[in-house]
This record gives structure tokens, sequence and C-alpha cells, in this order.
């Protein structure tokens, strides 16, 4: 990852319909790169379609309200612009000992994995462990929050993310979703990005004569239906806390009640403020 620092908050435009699942899930939608608003998404010079496995929840580091925001993602300026503290998602340390139990129940030899003092994923040790599907960056720290690059370099844009050495196809997923053409310059985006893949955190990493990894990296499998299109993730309960809402410029006063008895019930902490453009679009 860049060295990019890292805002205090972050903001996210959506409508009042999404709000209230955002607030009683304490929860956002991570999506899956090929169903997003760029049809670019996620595209590569590769023969398989890799995006598949890449998921993002898209935000913005612009403090001041963006008229093309509020156009794109409600209609008619009739939503919310979110702002929640940075690093909104927590990780849970599944401990080096969990993890070697786990694949020993499922009758795999460590003797030669190595996975340090444990890992770091970004969702509940029971989830983590599903018999489905796998999630990554779980070595790092979680979830993973990076700056989109903007570029119109088409092997930027595009680029090859996978490679054969010594007969052996290795695929860099981290490299998808992190650059744009600089049409979309203006969002100024941010994102928090996971990775799934379709086979289980025991099957991957008990495999080491990795078919298992082989089978996935050259035929692109799909995920399973539940997690085809989309993923929900809790986030961290104290930063939930410190939302701050700004209601849309053309609100009306019966939308801006619901939103507010909303807010009441689910999130009573947050922060609610009238729009800077009120009465300035016509």
């Amino acid at each position: 990852m860049k060295n990019d620092i890292i805002p205090e908050y972050l903001y996210h435009y959506t409508n009042i319909d999404k709000l209230a699942m955002i607030l009683k899930g304490k929860n956002f939608r991570f999506g899956n790169l090929r169903y997003l608003d760029d049809i670019e998404e996620g595209k590569t010079a590769d023969k398989q379609q890799y995006a598949k496995y890449c998921f993002a929840s898209s935000w913005t580091d612009e403090k001041d309200e963006s008229i093309p925001m509020w156009k794109m993602y409600n209609e008619n300026m009739n939503g919310v612009r979110i702002g929640l503290p940075s690093n909104l998602f927590p990780y849970y340390e599944i401990p080096k000992h969990d993890i070697l139990n786990e694949l020993i129940r499922a009758g795999c030899d460590i003797s030669r994995i190595d996975i340090g003092d444990g890992i770091k994923s970004p969702v509940p040790v029971n989830e983590f462990f599903n018999e489905h599907y796998n999630f990554s960056p779980s070595l790092f720290s979680g979830v993973e929050q990076i700056k989109i690059d903007y570029s119109n370099e088409e092997q930027t844009v595009n680029p090859m993310i996978s490679s054969v050495t010594d007969g052996q196809l290795f695929v860099l997923l981290g490299s998808i979703g992190k650059v744009k053409r600089e049409c979309w310059k203006f969002q100024r985006e941010w994102r928090y990005m996971i990775r799934i893949y379709p086979e289980s955190f025991v099957d991957l990493w008990g495999d080491l004569t990795m078919r298992t990894y082989n089978s996935v990296v050259n035929f692109c499998p799909e995920l399973p239906e539940s997690v085809r299109t989309a993923y929900y993730l809790k986030c961290d309960d104290d930063k939930f806390a410190k939302m701050e809402i700004i209601l849309g410029p053309k609100m009306n006063e019966g939308h801006k009640d619901i939103v507010r008895l909303l807010l009441k019930e689910y999130c009573p902490s947050a922060k609610i403020s009238e729009s800077t453009l009120c009465d300035k679009i016509r």
C-alpha cells in the first residue's frame, strides 16, 4: 500500500432506504467490482476475470459537499451524506493455535505451514472458518483502506496481474480496484476492500500441493451465490457512534423527520445537519 495520509473522516453519499439498512445492521455493503458504476472497474489484461473476487465500499475524502455526488448517489438530492471515522471496520485476531487446530481437525499436514503468530481477519472466527469461501487480506490488517489513483494510461487502468514462474501461475489480486480513469477524479475516492476466494481457508491452506490454489487462478470458479454480488461487514461500534449526517439539499420535511427518527432509534449519538447547498440549487 502507498503511504497515503489517511484522513480522519471519510464520507459516503446514499439514499434514505440504504441509510435505514446501514443503521439497522451497523454495517456497510461491499459491492463486487463487476457491478460498480464504473463499467471498466476491475478489468485487467488477463484472460480470466479475477475482479469477481474483489469487493469494495466506496467513500470520498472531500469535506465540502459535492453537487455531482449528490446527483449520482441519491435521487433528486433527497438522500444523505454519511461521515464516519477512517479505519471503520474492526479486525479479529485469530491466534495461531486456533488456526492449526482447525487444520488438524480437517486432517491437514501442518508441518510446513507458516502463519506467524496468527491472522488478522476482517470477519469473526466462526465466519472465517466457513466451508465455502475464504477472506483476504486476512494476513495483513483485516480490511484494506486505499486511496484511488487516476490515470488514462491503458496499462495502468487495465494491468496484467498474472505471471508464470517456474511453470506456476501467480496472480497479484491485490492490484485490482486501485486505479480509475481520470474522468472519475472528481470523486476523490477512498475505498475499503476485501477479497473473497471460492474455497475455504482450510482447503486453500491445507493443500500443500497447491492444487486448490491452481484451480482458482486457472479456472476462476464463481463464488457461492450468497456472496457473489456483495458482502456486508460490521462497523466498529465506537466509530459508528461518531456518525455525522448531512441531509440532502432538496430533502423535504417529511423525509427529514424519517431520518431523524431512524437516528434516534439506531444511532442517537449521531450529529445531524442541513446541507450548505439548501436554497442554492434549483
